[in-house]
């Protein structure tokens, strides 16, 4: 009984009596004709069509040969080739335009010289109008694929390009132009002179062969990779030139591969694979016939049937129509109550009664409801805890941070300041083991506040290029005060060759683990002992070299069966369980930087003896270089700008005072100190990023009412500061990380004047030249990047030697860059300085020390913008 009411069963009887009366109403009336000979002259059509096209294909491309023949063997360009003067290159000029306007198929005919890739002739051919290029806008084509696989072809040979779209500047052309290129090498004496290129318009070649199938007949071709060239669907056609990856194929790959005719349910297939001498790739062609348009005798007799077949599925459409519309509205109910759950979480009128699917269906969503809303309720109450975690975890992060780095930044400051207060010999090395080692706990904080990133193993790394033996030497002075309290000699051992190379390494982990393993070797050195730290080159390949490293002491040493624990926290090598002879966390954290390396640490040890821990690690390498010129090198900072220095922190303060004294310099602590009677107008501020508990951001009002007009701000922070709000009104601000040295301080300083000066570069212009595709206009960035520190070196040597010829040549190429950027004060200042040439006053010496330090800083800052980019 329950089969017989339910809903399924209903409908299944119910429509198949329908179909089972329609199919064989029609059935009945469609068998009595056939249309096997209308079909059997149909494919006979195609195969003759097919064939006609085939035989245009070879006699266009016979054509295109024979005038590439003709081009190349030119009695004109052997002379032109044997006496390079302006008579035989007009004769060959008018040749070539001679053979373009004779062939209206082709648009472009090159003469491309073969050492340097320069077109040294380009006629083209545009809407019936035929000119030639001038030679001011002939280019290099040394990089295009058509030029790189000509020049590999031995005599007589051919290259044929795949079939595209026409481009311009990397843009389709408009209207689009299906472009075919077929170029040769020329000899002359055996000796490649260079390559006939020939562009031309496949538009009228498509076109004769449409004509040549005849009406009701459509041609498709496609290129060896299944991409459609022609299709009656014009948007089907050279999709791959729109970014498209994915071949359209209408025909299985089988029938696709083999010539013969391939039946289709709409259509008739005659598919035809061809490749043509010397072309190197082939493509396949297909004459469609519509079956509707082959099938019209068979149509007209179906129209006779129509009004019979209309009012009997009419008839059938009516009842089903009044059964479905009834069980519709269980439906609709149904679906209504559905919605108002998704809007309200409440259930209302449910058909659960019902004794069939649907009946079952409401029930299930009922409990199913039910649970949801159960669900969602532990859901919300989970949320609301983490977003609360997550705030904590943020307030901590941000406060230690400050807490942490603010005593770092004394530390380091005044260890810089009294290293430069001439201190005694024996107390150098001591300050700058205080520095060397506050700097790698600086970069360690880093490390640990981002406490997610190492939970994960997500280590971050920075490969910079370094001396392994500068690194060395480092590591041997950060621990020298620590070895000297035991009476221990720390001696190095390092492969004298290794002095010769820089190698990308990430300095950071490295000396973290150099140092976890020399400060383990303190702790169980004897006294008067000593430790060895050797770093040997065991391969020096083409770049890449591998390196051992490994750090040696005479003390207690360890079992086998210890060796074996080492990875183990806090694995003691003594029964006791002293500090002395705890390995705590050092060797684990070595272990887990060196997986992340893509190495292991080993040990060797003998009790009593002492232990010996070694890893091999593979490094790129190359030449030493000299170190680039800094930023701030040559320049001395007006001390007579006014500077207000604003930090809660006294011994910040404190610091600042030492690094100002001789400046115009206001100190306060808070904005609250400010003398409002005061009208003074800074021109440099130097702000904490918070103060009091607020961030910089908030206190934009007073900062703005208090700045001169080419004012600099600088934030410090102990975190990475977000100035979106403060670029608003200070493009120019710059942020700099505590704690930070001196040097790094000035160079901002000297940076954030420079741009206040001259401008901030936009990079707009530049995004969208390359529709925002951050990939794309990265490189052209980068490329920018290079031609700027071509352009620094060009000017300095022009200011140098007074050559007033070559700096009118550079600044026009260089006032374009200028203008992309966005900076008209700069491009005003190159320009004063030319104009300054004949005056007597100019001093070169000076000009050229302020001209490469705004270059420099200018550069800095392109490659500070690259590298935001790219992060």
């Amino acid at each position: 009984m329950k089969l017989l009411k339910s809903f399924a069963f209903k409908n299944a009887i119910f429509y198949f009596f329908i179909f089972l009366l329609g199919l064989g109403t029609m059935g009945y009336l469609m068998l009595n004709n056939s249309s096997n000979r209308i079909i059997e002259t149909a494919k006979n059509q195609l195969v003759h069509n097919g064939e006609l096209i085939e035989i245009q294909l070879e006699d266009y491309i016979d054509g295109l040969l024979s005038q590439l023949d003709y081009l190349s063997n030119s009695p004109v360009l052997k002379k032109y080739i044997s006496t390079e003067d302006s008579i035989n290159y007009k004769l060959l000029l008018d040749n070539y335009l001679s053979v373009i306007r004779s062939n209206d198929d082709f648009f472009q005919i090159r003469f491309i010289e073969a050492n340097s890739g320069r077109e040294v002739i380009r006629v083209n051919q545009l809407n019936g109008k035929v000119e030639s290029t001038k030679p001011n806008q002939l280019q290099y084509k040394s990089d295009r694929p058509y030029f790189k696989e000509t020049i590999k072809l031995d005599s007589g040979e051919v290259y044929f390009s795949e079939i595209n779209l026409n481009k311009e500047f990397g843009k389709i052309s408009l209207p689009r132009t299906p472009t075919l290129r077929i170029a040769c090498p020329l000899y002359f004496k055996s000796i490649l002179k260079g390559i006939i290129v020939i562009n031309t318009d496949l538009t009228k070649l498509f076109n004769r062969l449409e004509n040549t199938v005849g009406a009701g007949f459509d041609l498709r071709m496609l290129n060896e990779k299944g991409f459609y060239l022609m299709h009656e669907e014009i948007d089907s056609t050279f999709i791959f030139e729109y970014g498209n990856d994915f071949p359209q194929f209408d025909l299985s790959p089988d029938d696709l591969i083999k010539d013969g005719i391939v039946s289709l349910p709409r259509e008739l297939i005659s598919v035809h694979k061809v490749q043509i001498k010397p072309m190197k790739y082939h493509f396949v062609f297909q004459v469609v016939a519509n079956r509707s348009s082959l099938m019209k005798p068979y149509y007209d007799w179906r129209r006779k049937s129509f009004l019979l077949i209309f009012f009997t599925g009419l008839t059938f459409t009516i009842i089903a129509f009044y059964i479905l519309r009834k069980q519709s509205q269980t439906f609709r109910r149904l679906t209504e109550s559905m919605k108002q759950f998704s809007n309200n979480m409440n259930l209302e009128d449910l058909p659960t009664n019902r004794e069939d699917e649907i009946g079952e269906m409401a029930r299930s969503f009922k409990e199913m409801s039910a649970l949801i809303n159960q669900q969602i309720s532990s859901i919300e109450l989970e949320k609301k805890n983490a977003e609360l975690a997550e705030r904590d975890k943020s307030e901590f992060i941000e406060n230690i941070s400050h807490e942490i780095r603010n005593p770092l930044q004394s530390i380091l400051g005044l260890s810089k300041m009294l290293e430069q207060n001439s201190p005694n010999p024996n107390q150098i090395d001591i300050l700058r083991s205080i520095q060397l080692n506050t700097t790698n706990l600086v970069r360690l904080v880093n490390d640990i506040l981002d406490y997610q990133s190492v939970i994960n193993g997500n280590y971050k790394s920075e490969f910079l290029w370094e001396g392994i033996d500068n690194l060395l030497q480092d590591l041997l002075i950060g621990n020298q005060y620590s070895a000297s309290q035991k009476s221990i000699q720390i001696n190095t051992s390092l492969d004298s060759e290794l002095k010769n190379y820089e190698f990308r390494v990430d300095k950071l982990r490295l000396s973290q683990i150099l140092n976890n393993l020399i400060s383990n070797a303190l702790t169980h050195a004897a006294f008067n002992g000593s430790i060895i730290t050797s770093v040997k080159l065991i391969q020096l390949k083409s770049d890449i070299a591998r390196i051992a490293f490994s750090v040696s002491d005479d003390g207690i040493g360890m079992s086998e069966s210890e060796l074996l624990q080492i990875n183990e926290r806090y694995f003691s090598n003594k029964k006791s369980n002293s500090k002395e002879s705890n390995f705590g966390l050092g060797l684990t954290i070595v272990n887990e930087l060196l997986n992340h390396l893509g190495s292991e640490l080993k040990a060797s040890s003998q009790k009593n003896i002492g232990s010996t821990f070694y890893f091999e690690l593979n490094f790129k390498y190359r030449s030493k270089e000299p170190e680039g010129p800094n930023i701030n090198q040559g320049v001395n900072i007006d001390r007579n700008i006014s500077v207000l220095l604003i930090d809660d922190d006294e011994q910040i303060l404190n610091f600042y005072k030492h690094l100002f004294y001789d400046f115009k310099a206001v100190y306060i602590s808070s904005f609250d100190q400010l003398n409002r009677n005061d009208d003074t107008l800074f021109d440099l501020i130097i702000t904490d990023y918070r103060l009091g508990g607020n961030v910089v951001a908030e206190y934009i009002s007073i900062l703005k009412s208090i700045a001169s007009n080419h004012s600099v701000l600088i934030v410090a922070s102990g975190v990475d500061p977000d100035l979106k709000e403060i670029w608003k009104e200070f493009p120019q601000a710059l942020a700099i990380q505590k704690p930070f040295e001196k040097n790094h301080l000035f160079n901002q300083i000297n940076l954030g004047l420079v741009l206040s000066k001259y401008g901030v570069p936009q990079l707009n212009s530049i995004k969208a030249d390359y529709d925002y595709d951050k990939d794309k206009y990265s490189k052209a960035l980068t490329i920018l990047i290079k031609e700027w520190e071509e352009y620094k070196l060009r000017l300095i040597n022009c200011i140098e030697h007074k050559s007033l010829t070559d700096l009118e040549k550079i600044l026009h190429k260089f006032n374009t860059t200028l203008r992309r950027l966005e900076l008209p004060k700069l491009e005003k200042r190159l320009i004063k300085i030319k104009d300054a040439f004949s005056a007597s006053h100019l001093i070169l010496n000076k000009e050229r020390n302020d001209i490469n330090n705004i270059m420099e800083c200018y550069h800095y800052n392109l490659k500070y913008s690259l590298k935001k980019i790219i992060s």
